[in-house]
């Protein structure tokens, strides 16, 4: 019950967080991701998405079974959490990507951040393989495991264009400074 209302409060004070970002930002609608929709079913479809990816991850890891699912959450709270919270990041990183994309550049700023996130997913996804084979070489692996690190590999593949475009440019103001990342357009082989 205490993990619950943790749980609960940290997502209260991020939905007020994230309120309040959206409220004073000078974007007007640029990242959004899906501009056909309804403005407050494009601003919810990371989360539906989220639980989706999520419960695909776990249905994935309980052999699809309801009652197995429901006993692995009760008895495997911590690694449900992280699955769902694993996928939510992948999928917030979205919005500010295709900010960037029609833009056609990455602000200094959003720069690191993405990087620095990107090498994040990228590290905790090798660090969780690592420690769930050293499990499985002394007989001591779970399934499960793989809920989680699913959300780490799809934040990884999300940023990686993204992390290879830095690379590409080879500019280390883009990490250190005040230089933007260009991005090229669609179709475009070489960076502008």
């Amino acid at each position: 019950a205490t993990k619950l209302a943790l749980v609960v409060l940290t997502s209260c004070a991020a939905a007020a967080a994230t309120w309040k970002v959206a409220r004073s930002n000078e974007v007007k609608g640029e990242d959004i991701l899906a501009p056909r929709l309804p403005k407050w079913m494009s601003r919810i479809s990371i989360y539906v998405a989220t639980i989706v990816f999520g419960l695909l991850s776990l249905f994935m890891v309980c052999d699809f079974q309801l009652p197995i699912l429901v006993s692995f959450v009760n008895e495997h709270f911590q690694s449900t959490v992280s699955t769902f919270e694993n996928y939510l990041h992948a999928l917030a990183l979205l919005p500010q990507l295709v900010l960037c994309r029609r833009q056609g550049f990455v602000c200094p700023t959003a720069a690191r951040f993405l990087f620095i996130i990107g090498l994040k997913h990228i590290y905790e996804f090798v660090s969780d393989a690592w420690v769930s084979y050293a499990r499985y070489l002394k007989g001591k692996f779970h399934f499960h495991e793989i809920s989680f690190m699913s959300g780490d590999l799809f934040a990884a593949i999300i940023l990686m264009d993204f992390l290879y475009l830095v690379i590409k440019q080879r500019k280390k103001g883009i990490l250190f400074g005040a230089s933007t990342l260009d991005l090229p357009e669609d179709g475009e082989t070489k960076s502008s």
